[in-house]
């Protein structure tokens, strides 16, 4: 079994939030995202991190359900016409929520919105509106909402569907995951696999030289943005100008 195979075993096992890992949202008035559960039982719960020591960005990842294959390791073979389009309007109802908008193609969108908390009464409640209007336009979603970009889309190829605020906490969160989720090179893949580093909390416990010298500088960069050791520079979205303006006729229209 390859590397991406097995992860894509593997991550089947993640699709629902463990128990103990987060607190679990609950309210009289507040209910599961049902834009997504067209036809069966409600999601269950968000699940929410603490508040306390959160990181100065939080950022979510809208990673579309691909139909042409299970396995989330891979990137899904779809029309790069449609993959653009989806990832355009994703991006456009993404914008209804913050200015920093980046896309991952072919299959995930980001969005930074810890300064939207506020506006949108916190985590929770901002990541159920972006749901649901996801859904509404009838999208199928995996998401996550992480401190750094690349945590968040992880996430969300597992099928998290977590809401982790405080960085300290990241680490052990994506520890059990298949590394096959970071979609590197399938040759770097493999000569981890057949040492036995198969999971992110492996990688990150291997010696720092000597994984540069064996797999390169480019994917220990990888791992340090991945728990937010090294930032990740995104490049946004850019917004359609709109103009409007109304002129009054110099002359009677018949």
């Amino acid at each position: 079994m390859s590397p991406r195979e097995r992860a894509s075993s593997v991550t089947r096992a993640f699709r629902a939030p463990r128990q103990g890992t987060s607190a679990q949202i609950s309210s009289r008035n507040a209910s599961t995202p049902r834009a997504l559960t067209s036809g069966r039982p409600p999601d269950p719960p968000l699940p929410l991190e603490s508040l306390f020591d959160a990181a100065p960005e939080a950022w979510v990842a809208l990673h579309v359900r691909s139909t042409s294959t299970n396995d989330i390791a891979v990137a899904p073979t779809i029309a790069s016409s449609e993959s653009a389009a989806a990832l355009a309007h994703l991006a456009e109802i993404a914008g209804g929520f913050t200015s920093r908008v980046s896309l991952e193609p072919p299959d995930a969108v980001l969005l930074e919105v810890r300064g939207s908390f506020r506006l949108f009464g916190g985590a929770q409640r901002l990541c159920r509106q972006l749901l649901d209007r996801c859904g509404a336009a009838g999208y199928a979603l995996h998401w996550s909402l992480a401190p750094t970009p690349l945590a968040a889309i992880v996430l969300a190829r597992a099928g998290q569907g977590a809401i982790v605020l405080a960085r300290d906490r990241l680490v052990g969160l994506l520890a059990p995951l298949p590394l096959a989720l970071l979609r590197w090179p399938d040759d770097a893949l493999e000569r981890l696999d057949s040492v036995g580093v198969r999971t992110l909390g492996a990688a990150l416990r291997l010696p720092r030289a000597g994984f540069a010298r064996r797999f390169g500088p480019k994917l220990l960069l990888t791992l340090d943005q991945l728990t937010g050791a090294a930032p990740e520079l995104r490049r946004p979205v850019a917004r359609r100008e709109r103009f409007r303006a109304q002129v009054e006729p110099a002359f009677e229209l018949q």
